[in-house]
């Protein structure tokens, strides 16, 4: 069993010989990289829906639940739990400030005269007129 191993062209010799395939194999495989994509996208979201209101709110959620739910079924494939709770954290209070803001609009529009006639007025006078 004396083999003589031949010298490694890179100067470095291996700490010990691989006796298979196998083992070999095992050594050289590359790294898994962890993804975070949808972490990111979701954080990307709710930082958007700060100026776009629910209209991104509601894909940071749904972005931001599948990538918890992700890092947390699989940590050796997915990480960005961190991200993904602030991306639906900023969705979720950025979604309630959009159903309040639409239900005082509303409320404003159907229960006070003056604002109503104020916006219809503001209307009328923003529409170019066909005939003048």
């Amino acid at each position: 069993m004396n083999e003589k191993l031949t010298p490694n062209p890179y100067g470095v010799s291996p700490s010990t010989p691989y006796t298979s395939s196998e083992e070999a194999q095992s050594q050289t495989t590359a790294p898994i990289y962890k993804s975070n994509t949808l972490a990111i996208t979701s954080l990307v979201l709710g930082l958007l829906s700060i100026l776009f209101y629910f209209l991104t709110a509601i894909p940071g959620i749904i972005t931001g639940h599948i990538a918890r739910s992700r890092a947390k079924k699989m940590p050796d494939r997915y990480e960005g739990k961190g991200m993904a709770l602030a991306g639906l954290i900023l969705s979720y209070i950025m979604l309630v400030v959009s159903i309040v803001f639409i239900a005082g609009a509303f409320y404003l529009f159907t229960n006070n005269p003056e604002f109503k006639d104020a916006f219809m007025q503001g209307m009328k006078e923003g529409l170019p007129q066909a005939n003048q």
